[in-house]
């Protein structure tokens, strides 16, 4: 019998960079910091910090599943 592993809490969050920082690609750092100016790095640093709460969210999230798989809800 094959075992099942369970992500877990840092697997989780950073799986939840990982798609981020992927989905990130598509926008333009040049386009961001023209439309932001001078509080360009200031924006790059709050993405930063609500990216890092989102991965924790969905980290804390993974002790609601018991198994390597998605919630039945979804």
């Amino acid at each position: 019998m094959e075992q099942k592993r369970k992500l877990g809490f840092w697997s989780i969050v950073l799986l939840t960079i990982n798609s981020i920082i992927g989905t990130g690609i598509f926008l333009s750092p040049g386009g961001v910091a023209k439309q932001s100016g001078a509080l360009a790095p200031f924006i790059y640093v709050c993405a930063a910090v609500f990216a890092i709460m989102l991965a924790l969210t969905f980290a804390s999230a993974s002790k609601y599943t018991r198994e390597a798989e998605l919630p039945t809800h979804m």
